[in-house]
C-alpha cells in the first residue's frame, strides 16, 4: 500500500479515537450530544465555522475548475462564506447565542417552528434535509476521489468507508467530539496548503517565477471574462447560505457566552480569508508545476507525489479530514434537525435525554445510508456544492425579513421559503431564463415578494409568537416582556 494510503488509515484511525473520547460526555444529556451543553470555547467555535466550509467545494471542487478554466472558474465559491463571517458576526451572532439561551434552542428550525408554526417549520426543514444531504454527499465524493487515487479502493467502497468514518467519530462524541476532532483538522489542512505553496514557489524560484511559469492561455485574473452579475452570483449563494445554515446556528448556541460568539465570527473570517489566498496561490502552483492532468481535483496530492512523498500522505490527510469535518458538522446537524424539529417538535413525541440521543445516532445511520448511495450515482462535485447552497439561499432574505419584521405570519414566512426555493430549482433547468437573470436572483426577488403579499393578505401572528423572538431583537426583552 502507498504512504499516502497508510496515511489515510492512521488519520481515520485517530479521529475514531478523539471521537470515542467524548462518548461518555455526550450521552450524559442531549444538550451535552447537540450543542456541547452551551459551553464551547472560542477555537473549538472557529474551527467549526471554518472546517464547515472548507471541504470538498475548496480543497477539491475548486481545483477541479479553476486548473482548466481559469482561477476565476472555481475561486468564488470560497470567497462567498469567507466574507460572510464579517457580516454574521456583528448582526447575528449575539443575537442567536441571547436567544438559545433565553428560549433553550438547540436547532435553527426550531427558531422557524416556534416563530411561525410548525406547518412553516416543517417546509424549511424539508428544504434543509435535502441541502445538507447534497453537502454530505459532495464530502463523501470528494474523500472517495482520493481513498480511489492514494489506495486504490473503488470509488463505490471508498464512498462507505467515507461514510463509516464519519458516522463513528461523531455519533460516539457529538458535537464536542466533532468540533474536537475539527479543530485538529484545520491545523492539518493549514500545514498542507503552507506546504503546497512553499514547494511551488521553491520550484519556480519565487512568486514572480511562478506567475511567469503559468501556462500561456490559462487565465489568472478572477475578474477577466465575468460581468458583475456573474461575479455576483459566484460568491452570493454561500455567502447568504451562512445566515441561515443550521451548524452554524448551532455552534453559536454552544458558545460558553455571546461575546466568545461573536469572537469567534471575526476569527473565523480571517482564518477562511487565510486558506483562500492559500488556496489561490496554490491553483497557480498546480497549474505550473503540475501540468497535464485530465482531472484537477487530484492535482494538490500529485504535486506533493512529484516533490515529496510523504507530502502527499499530509495533504491527502488534509484533504480527507477537510470533507470529513464539512460531513460532520452536517450530519449532526441533519440528525439534531430530525430529531428536535420533527420527531419531537413537529409529531409532539416526547422523549427522554438517552432516548433523544439513541434516536439522533439512529437518524445518522440513515442519513448515513442514504448519502452513501447518492454519491456513488453522482459526478459534479463543485456544481453539487452550488445546488446545496443555492437550495436555501434564495429565501434567506425572508428569514432576515422575519425576524426584524414582527408583521410576518406563519403563511408568508412558508410562502417565501416554498416559492423561493421551486423558483431557484426550476428557473435554473431552464438556460434561456438563466442567461435573462440567475436562478438566485429570480428566487430571492419571488420568495421577497410572496412574503410580503401573503404576509399582508393574512391576520398577523399571535403574541406568543413575537414574544419568543424578542430575545433575538433587543438585549431589553425581559423588560420589554413585562
Amino acid at each position: 500500500m502507498s504512504i499516502e494510503g497508510l496515511g489515510i488509515i492512521a488519520f481515520c484511525i485517530g479521529m475514531v479515537i478523539v471521537g470515542g473520547i467524548y462518548t461518555k460526555r455526550a450521552q450524559s444529556s442531549s444538550s451535552e450530544f447537540f450543542v456541547s451543553g452551551r459551553h464551547n470555547s472560542l477555537w473549538l467555535i472557529v474551527a467549526g465555522h471554518v472546517m464547515g466550509w472548507v471541504g470538498a467545494g475548496t480543497l477539491v471542487g475548486v481545483y477541479g475548475s479553476a486548473y482548466k478554466g481559469g482561477l476565476g472558474a472555481g475561486i468564488w465559491y470560497p470567497v462567498g462564506f469567507s466574507l460572510s463571517f464579517f457580516v454574521f458576526g456583528p448582526i447575528m451572532a449575539r443575537r442567536i447565542k441571547r436567544l438559545g439561551d433565553a428560549r433553550d434552542v438547540y436547532t435553527f428550525p426550531e427558531i422557524i417552528r416556534r416563530r411561525f408554526a410548525p406547518g412553516a417549520a416543517s417546509v424549511y426543514v424539508f428544504i434543509e434535509t435535502v441541502q445538507s444531504i447534497a453537502f454530505i454527499i459532495g464530502q463523501y465524493m470528494a474523500i472517495a476521489l482520493v481513498l480511489d487515487l492514494c489506495m486504490g479502493l473503488s470509488y463505490e467502497w471508498a464512498c462507505v468507508v467515507s461514510g463509516v468514518v464519519v458516522l463513528l467519530y461523531v455519533s460516539l462524541g457529538g458535537l464536542t467530539g466533532s468540533l474536537m476532532v475539527t479543530l485538529i483538522q484545520l491545523g492539518i489542512c493549514i500545514v498542507g496548503l503552507i506546504l503546497s505553496a512553499g514547494i511551488g514557489l521553491r520550484m519556480t524560484r519565487g512568486f514572480s517565477g511562478l506567475m511567469a511559469s503559468l501556462p500561456a492561455g490559462w487565465n489568472p485574473n478572477p475578474f477577466t471574462g465575468m460581468t458583475v452579475p456573474m461575479i455576483i452570483a459566484g460568491f452570493l449563494p454561500t455567502f447568504i447560505n451562512s445566515f441561515i445554515y443550521s451548524s452554524i446556528y448551532t455552534r453559536t448556541f454552544s458558545a460558553k457566552d455571546e461575546k466568545t460568539a461573536v469572537k469567534a465570527c471575526y476569527l473565523a473570517g480571517v482564518t477562511a480569508c487565510a486558506i483562500v489566498a492559500l488556496t489561490v496561490l496554490c491553483v497557480f502552483v498546480c497549474v505550473s508545476c503540475v501540468p497535464g492532468l485530465t482531472r484537477g481535483d487530484y492535482a494538490l496530492i500529485e504535486l506533493f507525489r512529484r516533490t515529496i512523498p510523504w507530502g502527499g500522505a499530509l495533504f491527502a490527510a488534509a484533504i480527507v479530514s477537510a470533507c470529513m469535518s464539512t460531513a460532520s458538522e452536517a450530519l449532526i446537524g441533519t440528525a439534531a434537525t430530525i430529531t428536535k424539529d420533527i420527531v419531537q417538535g413537529l409529531f409532539r413525541i416526547k422523549m427522554d435525554d438517552h432516548s433523544t440521543v439513541r434516536l439522533a445516532r439512529l437518524v445518522m445511520i440513515a442519513v448515513t445510508v442514504a448519502c452513501v448511495v447518492i454519491a456513488v450515482y453522482m459526478t459534479s462535485l463543485l456544481d453539487l456544492m452550488y445546488f446545496a447552497a443555492n437550495l436555501t439561499a434564495a429565501y434567506a432574505p425572508t428569514f432576515l425579513v422575519s425576524v426584524f419584521w414582527n408583521r410576518v405570519n406563519t403563511q408568508g414566512m412558508a410562502a417565501g421559503m416554498a416559492g423561493g426555493m421551486l423558483t431557484a430549482v426550476i428557473w435554473g433547468l431552464v438556460p434561456s431564463l438563466n442567461t435573462i437573470i440567475p436562478s438566485l436572483y429570480a428566487g430571492i426577488l419571488i420568495s421577497l415578494t410572496l412574503l410580503v403579499i401573503v404576509t399582508l393578505s393574512f391576520p398577523p401572528p399571535t403574541k406568543e409568537q413575537i414574544d419568543f423572538i424578542r430575545p433575538f431583537q433587543t438585549a431589553r426583552w425581559r423588560e420589554e416582556e413585562k
